[in-house]
């Protein structure tokens, strides 16, 4: 796209020179014609005259405020030593007026009017119509920021004729081109157009131009042409800061950040209300920095910083407190509530958009009022109050219906949005309430044969129909938004690349001079650079030496800072590290002058973050700030920075961090400083890349040796296994042997009775008949004993077996009852001085599993619950009965058995860490920390879960969750 040239600057016409000055002054001088006057008063400060002083003055009354009022009050001690000079009264008067507009500028409106008065009375007396034309000029600027819409135009005539009467066409021009300033905010073009014939017929006086590409801008910009309004009101801020109109420029260059952030050149964007920020910022202009601050909010807003937006929008409206009857002030106060209802701050949103409608009232800026009883509308409707919602909502349609602009598509997106959120019985409205809405807002935006439905819309349009029951119309909808969705991101991205082409082209050729000037302070750079080189590169091979030997990256850190300050002029250095999880930058090293800085986050997609940007397209970024303007910062730091350098931090191809520096000297890093930075933060990146390998080859390292003990552990656990299979079946052996020679004596011994009675016959004596009774009785009742023992040592090989098992390469299908209860009988005799245990299994299926590993981990967990209890019996005084429940319980496909018991319970930060491996609480040589380590694999292996809930002092809970394969 072809760029569009920019309008020259003329001079303007005077009827004389400075140097000759009568006490006529002209009402705006471009910064070529008070060139002469600067050099004279730097030159020569006493040699000026009292007229001199005046008017150098009244020139830079907004280029440099303090300055001009400190020559104000050194000519009117002049003026007052002077006697009756002839010029005195209008000398007075002008300073009257100087000083009016200082205080109009710092926002103290009583003053201004006062001194206002004083020098308006005194052009009167003076039959002065062009000094009584500049007072009433003022005095339109203050209404306007005092929000007096038809006191402001009578004072706009009132200003034509004295200006008319002045016969000065700089002044007819100033006029002409203020009312198509003001115009312009009311899209009334007629004073543009009779500005711009004006113009044509005075082509000498370049003034006008400055306020023609204002207005033309702000037409571009309601026809939705950003990239032109974008560059038109750029070009303003130019020509309007050549004939110090500084506060207009700053307006320009805020408007033109919101042009760019309209064409999502969201860096643009930024830099430029930073850069309208730079210049309010050492003026404190309230209506400037409150104008800037909102900028800045709307570019936070813009990439999703609503936090941070949110306080630059409560600074700015701090600012604009003063001028809260003013326009701007309504607009802040009404961002700043969207703002806080994007938050969820919705009675401070009630707040701010009371402000707002306070100001649209006292102010009449009555075109604001429909959207902001919109968002009230909006905000209500969020807090649940949806009928007082729908009442305001409809007051919004009403005023928006009375032909006030851009507003009416507001109000009935936000009733469609009201009626979807809640539904009111009675509407008559067809086919719903929310389509009606929708419907009117559509054909509204359809009037523009360029609109295109956007997405949010047509989800809107989906929601509506699928309240109404119309399944297939909300598919449909839906279906468009997607297409939309694909094509409006696509188009975005087309309108953003010719953006930039038009704003590249158009900085081409600022752009080649300063590139030509770079070279040659290169040049003269390299020539100091050689010079110290060689000293340079011996202290910079020590440092990095000393760096690369270091394996630990807070040494790395510290050394790097100390010989960046040692060897570099600067008073700020920060360290960054790239935090890959989070995408961020941050800070590890803060220093200014020595004293440590608050910890700082940095978005790695931050636009406004040089050290972001340089860690994006990995590249050093070198920034030099005119010492004229105050930057300001965004982290804390010195007030005046001059130099700025940033280095990402680099090795084998990937960024691991970032470093900053900062000097409060103008042109402190030159190519030798840059160098010796760019050195120090390769030999840093070295390092920290050494630090990070070893981090990993020790983290390899420790995970060697964790698997090592857990095969170890295993292998010990498996030759147990086998020790306890053989023992068992020693034992079981001859405990059958016995088992059964127990039972077979007591049959034979019941024989033998039977035997020794039929062998005594019916006339034995009594007494013998019971004596050999009472014998084989007692034979009898010693065999059962021996019977109910080896019974037990059968239970208990039985345990150990199930325990045990030696099939572990292969899953078997088991009762999960069985296993448990084998491991309770082992320990439960062990453990019932501890504790008593509870255990009921209402959900006992068959697992396909492998049973000894199973039985591993409810060993573990049984243990570590009697060990917890102990642990609360021996640090309370009077601890509850020890008790473990264990339940177990159908969760779908899957069993769950929860094991909780009242012992001392754990932490938080125990609880983090209780599955890694080797991690004990216990005192030295009491623990491995593998029991729960092991375990936790064992029920992964199975395709389950262990969950662990803990509260100290309380006791825990463990739920083992397992997928259930019935045989």
């Amino acid at each position: 796209m072809p760029v569009r040239p920019r309008i020259a600057i003329h001079p303007v016409i005077m009827p004389q020179t400075l140097t000759d000055l009568t006490p006529d002054f002209p009402l705006y001088l471009d910064k070529d014609a008070l060139q002469p006057l600067e050099t004279a008063a730097r030159i020569n400060p006493a040699g000026l005259s009292i007229a001199q002083r005046v008017a150098l003055a009244w020139h830079l009354r907004q280029r440099d405020t303090h300055r001009a009022l400190a020559l104000a009050d050194e000519a009117a001690a002049l003026l007052n030593a002077a006697g009756d000079a002839p010029s005195l009264p209008q000398l007075q008067a002008r300073l009257a007026l100087l000083r009016a507009e200082s205080s109009w500028l710092f926002g103290d409106f009583s003053s201004c009017e006062h001194s206002l008065q004083q020098a308006l009375s005194a052009f009167t007396q003076l039959g002065d119509p062009a000094g009584e034309g500049d007072c009433r000029l003022l005095a339109v600027q203050l209404a306007w920021d005092k929000g007096e819409a038809e006191a402001r135009r009578q004072l706009q005539a009132a200003c034509q004729r004295c200006y008319d009467a002045s016969g000065d066409p700089c002044r007819q021009a100033a006029i002409l081109a203020w009312t198509a300033y003001f115009a312009s905010f009311e899209r009334d073009i007629e004073p543009t157009l009779v500005l711009e014939h004006w113009q044509h017929q005075h082509p000498g006086i370049g003034l006008p131009a400055g306020f023609l590409l204002f207005c033309r801008a702000f037409v571009a910009c309601s026809a939705g042409q950003y990239h032109d309004a974008a560059m038109g009101w750029e070009d303003a801020a130019t020509l309007l800061q050549q004939y110090g109109l500084i506060r207009l420029a700053i307006t320009c260059l805020n408007n033109a950040s919101t042009a760019a952030g309209n064409l999502s050149e969201y860096e643009r964007e930024s830099l430029l209300a930073e850069h309208a920020l730079s210049i309010a910022l050492p003026r404190h202009w309230p209506f400037s920095m409150g104008q800037s601050l909102r900028s800045l909010g709307e570019s936070m807003r813009a990439v999703g910083n609503f936090s941070s937006a949110l306080q630059i929008y409560e600074e700015a409206a701090s600012w604009l407190t003063a001028l809260n009857r003013s326009w701007l002030y309504a607009v802040v106060t009404f961002e700043l509530a969207v703002v806080q209802m994007h938050e969820q701050q919705l009675d401070a949103a009630q707040q701010s958009l009371a402000l707002s409608e306070a100001a649209i009232h006292a102010g009449g800026h009555m075109g604001l009022l429909p959207v902001v009883l919109a968002r009230r509308a909006q905000a209500l409707s969020q807090s649940g109050q949806h009928r007082q919602a729908l009442e305001i909502a409809q007051q919004a349609l009403t005023a928006s219906e009375q032909g006030y602009y851009g507003a009416q598509d507001t109000v009935l997106e936000v009733l469609a949005e009201i009626h979807l959120r809640h539904r009111f019985p009675g509407s008559t409205l067809s086919p719903s309430p929310a389509l009606h809405y929708l419907d009117r807002f559509l054909a509204l935006k359809q009037k523009d044969p360029t609109y295109v439905a956007e997405p949010s819309l047509l989800a809107r349009y989906a929601q509506a129909w699928e309240q109404l029951g119309n399944l297939s119309k909300a598919i449909e909808y839906e279906r468009k938004r997607s297409e939309m969705l694909e094509r409006h991101g696509n188009q975005k991205a087309m309108d953003r690349v010719k953006a930039l082409q038009v704003s590249n082209e158009a900085e081409k050729a600022k752009l080649a001079a300063e590139h030509q000037k770079a070279l040659a302070d290169a040049e003269k750079a390299r020539a100091l650079a050689l010079e110290a080189s060689t000293n340079t590169l011996l202290a910079l091979s020590n440092i990095g030496q000393e760096i690369t030997r270091c394996l630990d990256s807070e040494r790395v850190f510290d050394a790097l800072s100390r010989h960046v300050a040692d060897m570099l002029d600067c008073q700020l250095v920060q360290i960054y590290q790239l935090n890959e999880e989070d995408g961020t930058l941050d800070m590890i090293i803060g220093l200014l002058r020595g004293e440590p800085l608050p910890y700082l986050s940095i978005p790695l997609d931050s636009p406004i973050s040089d050290t972001a940007l340089c860690v994006r397209q990995q590249r050093e970024i070198l920034r030099h700030i005119d010492p004229e303007q105050e930057v300001p910062n965004r982290f804390p730091g010195p007030r005046r920075i001059r130099t700025t350098l940033f280095a990402p931090l680099c090795a084998e191809g990937k960024v691991l961090g970032a470093m900053s520096i900062q000097s409060e000297q103008a042109n402190a890093y030159g190519e030798v400083e840059q160098m010796v930075f760019r050195t120090l933060c390769a030999y840093g990146a070295i390092a920290l890349n050494n630090a990070k390998s070893y981090r990993t080859l020790d983290a390899t390292l420790r995970e060697l040796t964790q698997t090592q003990a857990q095969l170890v552990h295993q292998e010990k656990m498996a030759s147990l296994g086998t020790l306890t299979a053989g023992i068992a079946h020693e034992i079981n052996n001859p405990a059958n042997f016995a088992h059964v020679g127990a039972q077979s004596l007591a049959i034979d011994l019941e024989r033998f009775r039977s035997f020794l009675l039929d062998l005594a016959g019916e006339d034995a004596p009594a007494n013998l008949l019971q004596s050999l009774n009472k014998r084989i009785d007692a034979l009898i009742d010693q065999s059962r004993t021996i019977i109910e023992g080896t019974t037990r040592i059968g239970n208990l090989v039985k345990d150990l077996r199930t325990f045990a098992r030696l099939d572990e390469a292969e899953r078997k299908v088991v009762n999960i009852g069985d296993c448990l209860q084998s491991t309770l009988n082992l320990v439960s005799r062990h453990l019932a001085p501890i504790m008593h245990i509870d255990s009921k299994l209402d959900y006992n299926p068959h697992l396909e599993c492998w049973p000894a590993q199973l039985s591993q981990v409810f060993m573990n967990l049984v243990t570590n619950a009697a060990q917890a209890i102990q642990s609360r019996r021996h640090n309370e005084v009077s601890p509850p009965p020890g008790l473990l429940t264990i339940r177990s319980l159908q969760d779908g496909d899957y069993l769950r058995i929860v094991f909780e018991d009242n012992g001392c319970g754990m932490s938080p930060q125990v609880v983090r860490r209780i599955f890694e491996p080797f991690y004990t609480t216990k005192p030295v040589g009491e623990g491995t920390g593998l029991g729960l380590s092991i375990s936790f694999g064992i029920v992964e292996r199975h395709r389950g879960t262990i969950l662990v809930e803990s509260q100290e002092g309380l006791g825990s809970r463990f739920v083992v969750k397992l997928p259930v394969y019935l045989s």
